[in-house]
């Protein structure tokens, strides 16, 4: 007689980006020097995104282009810059605690892509931190925090 039945098994502590192999093992249980093994199966965990924080470029005195690098470890995520006018970052550290500026950052693929957003409407004279976020279904990442000055308005 055969009998057949499902075998689960739920997994923690694996390491993102990580490929892991897996196999079913049956003992009879009449007579234990019988075992049977299934095929062999691999999968690979989803690893969150690695994302770098570039520096800004055509800043004027209203706004700036920011840059940043995201690589989504083969996974589709969003990415988008934070701008605040402070560095204070007291409950995550290296994380800007308020956005007055999200700017969302189009990215097309599931790898290593530039992304760039432009931060308008700013204050002339005024330095402005901002960083580089990105999530994917692994959790969200953060690039470093930078920062510009906007140049000085017209007299």
């Amino acid at each position: 007689m055969l009998f057949r039945s499902a075998v689960s098994l739920s997994l923690t502590g694996l390491i993102g980006g990580t490929t892991y192999y897996f196999q079913t093992k049956a003992v009879n249980s009449a007579n234990s020097s019988l075992i049977s093994y299934g095929e062999i199966f691999n999968f690979i965990t989803v690893a969150p995104p690695v994302v770098t924080t570039d520096t800004a470029t055509s800043i004027t005195d209203v706004s700036a282009v920011l840059k940043g690098i995201i690589d989504h470890n083969g996974n589709v995520g969003t990415g988008s810059f934070c701008v605040s006018r402070s560095n204070s970052n007291v409950e995550i550290p290296g994380v800007l605690d308020t956005c007055f500026l999200t700017i969302s950052a189009t990215l097309s693929g599931t790898s290593s892509e530039n992304s760039q957003g432009t931060a308008s409407g700013l204050a002339n004279s005024t330095t402005y931190y901002y960083q580089a976020i990105s999530t994917n279904s692994a959790g969200t990442s953060y690039g470093v925090i930078k920062s510009f000055t906007t140049l000085a308005g017209a007299p």
